[in-house]
């Protein structure tokens, strides 16, 4: 090793060291925190506890060690601080050896340097498990490190360790009588079972943590301390379907019979579904039901609260033939497990699951496989056989698919996916007209409609008709059947065909058509695609279209979605060379759409096959698959649109389709396109960009947004790829986001209603043994503005390649101006997967001046490697703030604007009175009396300090407030408004990054009249009823027959009054069928709390209407108080340790 890396590492043992000793030298200064110590180490100072004389040159000297340049260290210097080191320790010693001599209680036998080492080993081990956890774990399995401290010569003894180690696994659950057995167990059980996950799937774990100084709950504390904690990962799906990154909470915990009983308690927090990959083939899923649930494996005389409405389901899911791993030219046999001879007869397996659910309520599990088949294959079968089998099949076998599940659930058994038998045989003959193909017979066993099991029988033909210039066929119609188990009734009627086609092949009309009919969904599908050529010009009529009768519910309702499309050839000059090339329209009834869905498709050519579809026929299967998932069945909604294809150039060069779509209820807009750009002629393009889009305005979320994509580009053969989005959000969730190419590595974008763009990219080689591929990217938010960009390279093949990479990250700060560089490089030689040469370069570059340069530089040939690391700084300190400006006029100038100053009524109050129109010319505002004059701005934020204004420093004051000073008004509240606080205080690039873009602060006040503001006079209710009097001497008191008719016309005849047309009225019948009612999401809180138990600092701390608030109200307090500054810290609501 060279003298170099000697220094470098005596300076790096010596940072580690400084840094243990620095929270020594910060905590001890406080008494409270002394005496704590003192405390934990058995001695009980009488009156105020001695200070540490940590001498300050010595910390100094410590300091400016480890930040000298390599060059300038030596083995003396090295000396002189371990030194430094030591006075810093004995002034510890003499702290404890001090409040020893004051302590008349003090244990027998007490050893200073003793309880100093006890002292200095636990601060060391807290630092290993929050700096270096990895090495924390990896010592503790070791046996290096105990509870009572840190072990020494451990290593040397590592054979024999392990071996003792995995002896005592021998420990038995049974026996677990105490905390202590418990412990022991869990050592050797739970940690070992979390190393295991956790070399299996991906996902983190943490074992036990250590109670704190004032800890109040020592069972819990011990129960903690042997707690198993993994953070498993996975796929899973958000409120659109679509799959996102997931993850869920799974803690075990032993309970020994000391604290009522001996078992395992497991809590899974998590709502959701999560996929976890095991290998290729194999995965596991959980899907939990509530957000918390708990439940206890043991002797059963354990009580905690259950998880009443919260439910666990598990699966395991095998499958044969993952497609992201089947290559090319594989064999379909090696992509499939069989069971039995391939040549002959054998079971194949598509994918097994097996699942299991416990709640509760009902415990449940189910055994499926799916995508499996039968199979008679000719390839050794006799002769005979052999013929009869290739008369029939067109590949020499014989194939029967089938699915099949059997389980328990409800205290019930069943049997279902359809296992049974399905043959078609080959019939090729002609009767007339009619083309007859295959005939179908089948049975299968499984749940009917009524989910009573029972057996289908079907008997189909298949066959076409042809009549000339029109040809038809028809799929699988004939005769089904149905017998029940249970109930033992059997049915036969008439099967409809699956589906029918059409094709048409005249002189003025080529085309066709299909019409599918789905069971299972109740649904309908047809598509019909003619061209039909007139005189002078061909039209291609293309119409699609998809009737529900069942919604996803369950429900029965109807539902439609129609799109319908013409195409002119030629097409009609428009001037300057545009020309109009088709029209179209698109209908929805009980239908909505799926942005988020139809912005994902963009890519994949969605919005091509939905504007101006081609070959309908052929590709049907999969545009009724994005028309399904785009816009699905919903009541009450409806679509309607219009599509426009426009063109430029003879031919061709230029071509934009265009729909626009509106859907009531919301009225939200969406703009679905696609931009087609071939140069210099279509037939041979040397620049092919091809852009899918789509833009939406939605009124009822607050935003709007605009999405774009390539795809299918290329300049020469180089393929082009890149992606833009732009969100501009208002209300409550204001947002402003550009986006081109996607954003820097380190932020972490806001949620956006359309995938996060890919980058700009050209792959300027793309082949298996040579690649070269560019990108870039460049965003704007509220708070930052980004750039960046990376080149890849690779050439070689498995045995030798050669890679590497050069990347750079650019945020920018414009007052005081700012920036930073962040820049990478590699390249690598690789032997048969083994590193043969590499040379690795990071850094950043902060400017301007002065100038500071950070990274570090490694080169490794074989086990040897060189590591550089570089700090310098140079340069003046330049003020690069610009001028300030001063707010106060900011201010008086927005309180100035009329459009400030607004008189409303609050929200839920009626008038129930009409008021005179007033006077037009009247420029005055009208407060209504139990009305709000609000007065607000958006120029500055109130209430909160504030460092800046946009680019510019505030030069007269740095905290505003509105106040009022007339007796006729008082004020009710404040205004909030949103403000991009990045633009008002000074934040750091990791806080920019991470905070709200806009966030509500009060920006103005609300006013009302002083003193009572309504009044009214006694009110009277009235009960409608008639009194009957009949005078007769011998009247009997039989019910009049029309009178129990009077009160239907009295209801009948109020129907239309004044009275029942009020809003009173109307809100008193609203309120009894609440049927509109919305759920409603509320705007995040705030709370300032205690670190160490998320509680609250104060009653007024609980509840902030933002984060810039609750870090305010941080910011006083910890003025008023500096030793709690780092005890609080600003949390969700939701997370704060508050009883709801």
């Amino acid at each position: 090793m060279s003298s170099e890396n000697i220094r470098n590492d005596l300076q790096r043992l010596v940072s580690e060291i400084r840094d243990i000793l620095e929270p020594i030298s910060k905590s001890v200064s406080d008494e409270g925190i002394r005496r704590e110590i003192l405390l934990s180490l058995g001695l009980n100072p009488s009156g105020s506890t001695p200070a540490l004389n940590i001498p300050p040159a010595s910390l100094a000297s410590i300091d400016a060690y480890r930040q000298q340049a390599a060059d300038d260290v030596d083995l003396q210097a090295f000396i002189s601080v371990l030194s430094d080191i030591t006075r810093v320790v004995q002034a510890l010693i003499d702290l404890v050896a001090a409040a020893a001599t004051t302590d008349s209680d003090a244990p027998a036998g007490f050893v200073v340097e003793e309880a100093v080492s006890f002292y200095l080993e636990s601060i060391v081990l807290g630092y290993l498990r929050v700096r270096n956890p990895g090495v924390y774990i990896t010592a503790s399995a070791l046996r290096l490190i105990e509870e009572q401290g840190i072990r020494f010569g451990g290593i040397t003894q590592l054979l024999f360790r392990i071996g003792e180690y995995f002896e005592s696994i021998g420990v038995s659950i049974d026996e677990m009588q105490t905390d202590e057995d418990a412990k022991r167990a869990s050592d050797v059980i739970l940690f070992v079972l979390g190393v295991a996950i956790a070399s299996l799937v991906e996902c983190e774990f943490v074992y036990g943590h250590d109670a704190g100084l004032l800890s109040e709950s020592p069972i819990a504390d011990a129960a903690s301390n042997r707690t198993l904690t993994l953070k498993i990962k996975g796929k899973t799906k958000d409120a659109e379907e679509n799959e996102v990154e997931g993850s869920l909470l799974l803690s075990l915990v032993f309970v020994p019979r000391d604290h009522g009983g001996v078992g395992v308690l497991t809590r899974i927090k998590g709502d959701g579904s999560l996929e976890v990959p095991i290998t290729k083939n194999l995965s596991f899923k959980i899907d939990v039901n509530g957000p918390d649930f708990l439940i206890y494996f043991g002797d059963g005389s354990l009580d905690f609260p259950e998880s009443t409405d919260a439910s666990l389901g598990i699966s395991l899911i095998f499958k044969s033939k993952p497609p992201s791993e089947s290559e090319a030219g594989e064999p379909e046999e090696a992509k499939e497990i069989i069971w039995g001879d391939p040549n002959s007869i054998h079971l194949r397996i598509g994918s097994a699951k097996l699942e299991g659910e416990a709640g509760v309520k009902d415990q449940s599990f189910k055994f499926e496989l799916k995508e499996n088949a039968f199979v008679l294959a000719t390839k050794e079968a006799d002769s005979f056989l052999k013929k009869m089998l290739d008369a029939v099949t067109s590949n020499g076998k014989l194939e029967t698919e089938f699915d099949f599940n059997f389980g328990y659930k409800k205290r019930k058994w069943f049997v279902g996916g359809g296992m049974g038998l399905m043959m078609s045989l080959p019939l090729h003959e002609t009767v007339l007209f009619v083309k007859m193909h295959t005939l179908t017979v089948g049975l299968a066993i499984g749940e009917t409609a009524g989910e009573e099991p029972g057996i289908k029988l079907e008997a189909s033909l298949s066959f076409g008709l042809d009549l000339g210039s029109l040809q038809a066929s028809v799929d699988r119609i004939g005769l089904a059947g149905l017998l029940l188990f249970e109930s033992g009734k059997f049915t036969l009627g008439f099967k409809p065909p699956n589906g029918v086609g059409l094709a048409v092949d005249a002189v003025a009309v080529r085309g066709g058509g299909f019409l599918l009919f789905d069971p299972d969904r109740q649904e309908y599908a047809g598509g019909l695609e003619l061209s039909i050529a007139l005189s002078r010009l061909t039209l291609t009529v293309t119409a699609i279209g998809l009737i529900t009768t069942r919604l996803p519910d369950g429900s029965d309702s109807f539902s439609l979605l129609a799109i319908l499309a013409v195409e002119f050839s030629p097409a009609f000059q428009l001037g300057l060379g545009f020309t109009l090339n088709g029209i179209g329209g698109i209908l929805g009834l009980n239908r909505t759409m799926r942005l988020e869905a139809m912005a994902a498709g963009i890519k994949s050519g969605a919005a091509e096959r939905i504007l101006f579809p081609r070959n309908i026929v052929a590709n049907a299967s999969r545009i009724i698959s994005d028309l399904r998932a785009f816009f699905p069945p919903l009541n009450n909604t409806f679509l309607i649109g219009g599509m426009l294809k426009l063109g430029w150039g003879t031919p061709t060069l230029v071509t934009l389709s265009l729909g626009v779509i509106i859907q009531i209820p919301p009225g939200t807009v969406a703009i679905l396109g696609v931009l087609l750009v071939q140069l210099p002629t279509p037939e041979a393009a040397l620049l092919q960009l091809k852009v899918g889009f789509l833009g939406a305005f939605e009124p009822d979320r607050q935003r709007a947004w605009f999405y774009a994509t390539l795809y299918d580009s290329r300049i020469l053969q180089m393929t082009l790829e890149g992606g833009l989005g732009v969100l501009v959000a208002w209300g409550n969730e204001s947002n402003f986001v550009i986006s081109v190419g996607g954003f820097h590595p380190q932020f972490t974008p806001p949620p956006l209603p359309f995938p996060i763009p890919d980058r700009l990219a050209i792959n300027i080689l793309n082949y298996p043994l040579a690649r070269i591929r560019v990108m870039a990217y460049f965003a704007v938010t509220s708070n930052t503005v980004q750039f960046g960009a990376r080149a890849e390279l690779f050439f070689g093949f498995d045995s030798l390649s050669l890679e590497g990479h050069l990347g750079l990250d650019v945020l920018f700060q414009f007052s005081p101006f700012y920036f930073i560089v962040e820049i990478s490089a590699s390249i690598s030689l690789k032997v048969f997967g083994a590193g043969l040469f590499s040379v690795r370069l990071r850094g950043s570059l902060e400017g301007p001046t002065p100038w500071r340069l950070r990274g570090a530089a490694s080169v490794s040939i074989l086990f040897f490697s060189i590591d550089v690391d570089v700090d310098e700084t140079w340069g003046e300190t330049v003020d690069t703030v610009l001028p300030g400006e001063a707010v106060m006029p900011l201010i008086a100038g927005e309180l100035e604007k009329e459009t400030n100053w607004l008189a409303e009524l609050p929200p839920g109050n009626n008038l129930l009175v009409s008021l005179r129109k007033l006077e037009a010319a009247s420029d005055a505002l009208v407060l209504h009396p139990i009305g709000e004059l609000i007065v607000s701005q958006r120029a500055v934020p109130l209430g909160v300090k504030i460092d800046q204004v946009g680019s510019k420093q505030a030069t007269d004051a740095n905290q505003f407030t509105l106040s009022v000073s007339t007796s006729t008004l008082a004020k009710q509240g404040d205004r909030e408004e949103l403000f991009p606080m990045a633009q008002f205080q000074k934040l750091s690039d990791t806080e920019k990054l991470s905070r709200p873009a806009f966030q509500p602060v009060p920006g103005g006040l609300r006013l009302a009249a002083s003193g009572k503001q309504v009044r009214s006079s006694r009110l009277v209710k009235r009960n409608v009823r008639y009194e009957t009097i009949v005078i007769d001497t011998e009247y009997r008191r039989n019910p009049i027959a029309f009178f129990a008719f009077w009160i239907g016309l009295f209801v009948h005849f109020i129907a239309g009054a004044a009275v029942s047309k009020s809003e009173l009225s109307h809100k008193h019948k609203k309120d009894l069928q609440p049927f509109d009612d919305r759920v409603a999401v509320k705007s995040p809180l705030f709370t300032v709390a205690n670190l160490a138990d998320n509680k609250p600092v104060a009653a007024e701390a609980q509840q902030f209407r933002s984060e810039a608030l609750a870090r305010e109200y941080l910011r006083d307090r910890a003025a008023a108080n500096p030793k709690q500054a780092k005890a609080m810290h600003v949390i969700p609501f939701d997370e704060a340790n508050v009883s709801r």
